[in-house]
């Protein structure tokens, strides 16, 4: 999920308090530009400065359940303005990146 701002993303995160999540993550665009892990980092370059990513897990017994809780949460952030849709992946190599990314962030940020 890309936001304009951290204030959109901060308001999101409050929204998403009472949504069906298991994880959040907060991403913020200049620790992530300075990580180690450029390569997977090339999509930042397509936005604005000031943006800011959540990284979002919902976990659930089966997939309608799974579903159902994708768009409880997408209906929760209808207020908040996005830069995107809100998309999530089912496919376990593209949210292993995702995650990949956010500990890239994580431990920059450490340095």
């Amino acid at each position: 999920m890309i936001f304009p701002d951290i204030e959109s993303a901060c308001k999101a995160v409050a929204f998403l308090k009472a949504a069906p999540v298991s994880a959040v993550e907060l991403i913020d665009r200049a620790d992530c530009v300075l990580s180690k892990r450029k390569r997977e980092f090339r999509f930042l370059k397509l936005l604005e400065r000031d943006v800011c990513a959540l990284l979002v897990e919902t976990v659930a017994g089966n997939k309608i359940e799974i579903d159902r809780n994708i768009e409880i949460i997408k209906d929760s952030l209808k207020s908040v303005p996005a830069v995107k849709d809100i998309q999530f992946t089912d496919i376990p190599a593209e949210y292993e990146l995702l995650w990949k990314i956010r500990k890239g962030c994580s431990l920059q940020s450490e340095l």
